[in-house]
């Protein structure tokens, strides 16, 4: 796995970091896409993709300037027990016009929770150590694919889908307490003083270029996600009514996206970043999207909204994220800090 003396520590930690935080992601999703698409109307989907859109175009510049001051750690313990603390409440006076708040708030916690991961990745490794190990990082992501997947089907027959939810503030309790290890280990960060890094930022632009470029491709990769995700999701609610039969399908979907994850991180990601850089990295996706595209324009039906999701979920965390997560590589810290919250939460 081409990991190297030294590196193993640091490696297996933000493994289980990416594995806890995707399960609590991937089990929250799973239970409000399950109540919401159960008890409402299709026709009101297109309206949550809105109010997610304005949550988190709220939410991330405030998350950019707690992480400015506070650091990756301490921000991923303080929006930690607020998602924690939250769901909680969610959970405990759970109620039919409760859905539509979990299903903003919950993309909120999600996109604030994977931006995290590599967040701390970006402190422990610099760009050679990335190419290698970024791929075995993100499989502890398809690894959580594949157990939330074929563990769902067991848990709903016996708990029901109402009890998904507290699995997931499980799963964000124990990404916290790994947090707490990680901040243990060395960085490989430089030794700029912090009144260094802030006379840096007065003097020049935040928005270079080169970030605007990646800005830019963000936003469009974005767009096509989510037009992807509401086939998905607009086919699966039409086809499927009850409401544990769904939760089910979403976990099948999950495991096979694990295994299909699992296998190009572990065996793919790595040699194809090393051997081809970055250009490659980035063309996958959009080839898979436009591939199932347009075979949901000639089929409209569940089977190519699933193969389309398939293609986007399988490529967006095993080869796409990593890749972007490259490009920020060689941007200054204080740019980091501010700029690549707003860029992730799409």
């Amino acid at each position: 796995m081409q990991i190297k003396p030294g590196e193993g520590k640091p490696v297996f930690l933000l493994f289980a970091l990416s594995f806890s935080i995707v399960s609590a992601t991937i089990s929250g999703k799973t239970a409000r896409d399950t109540f919401f698409l159960n008890q409402f109307d299709m026709s009101y989907l297109p309206l949550m993709f809105v109010a997610t859109a304005v949550a988190v175009g709220l939410i991330v510049p405030l998350y950019s300037r707690l992480l400015e001051k506070k650091g990756p750690y301490n921000t991923i313990l303080l929006t930690g027990i607020i998602s924690v603390i939250s769901l909680g409440l969610i959970q405990l006076f759970f109620s039919h016009r409760m859905i539509p708040v979990l299903y903003v708030w919950m993309e909120v916690i999600a996109t604030v929770l994977s931006f995290q991961i590599w967040t701390i990745a970006g402190d422990l490794f610099d760009s050679r150590q990335a190419k290698r190990l970024y791929g075995i990082l993100a499989a502890g992501g398809s690894i959580s694919f594949i157990f939330i997947g074929l563990w769902l089907q067991p848990f709903i027959a016996q708990f029901g889908s109402d009890s998904i939810l507290q699995v997931t503030i499980i799963f964000i309790t124990l990404a916290m307490g790994l947090s707490l290890s990680i901040r243990k280990l060395p960085s490989h960060v430089g030794t700029k003083s912090e009144a260094q890094l802030k006379t840096d930022r007065d003097k020049e632009p935040l928005f270079t270029p080169y970030l605007k470029s990646v800005a830019l491709m963000t936003i469009m990769i974005g767009i096509a996600a989510t037009i992807v995700d509401f086939q998905f999701k607009f086919t699966a609610g039409s086809s499927i009514t009850n409401a544990d039969e769904l939760a089910r399908f979403f976990g099948k979907f999950y495991a096979l996206a694990g295994v299909a994850s699992l296998g190009i991180q572990l065996f793919i990601t790595g040699r194809l970043l090393a051997t081809f850089g970055v250009l490659a990295g980035l063309l996958i996706l959009p080839f898979a999207m436009i591939a199932g595209f347009s075979m949901f324009l000639v089929y409209p039906v569940l089977l190519s909204a699933f193969v389309g999701k398939f293609a986007e979920q399988t490529f967006v965390f095993t080869i796409h994220q990593p890749t972007i997560q490259l490009l920020w590589l060689p941007v200054k810290k204080w740019r980091k800090q501010f700029g690549k919250p707003l860029k992730i939460g799409r």
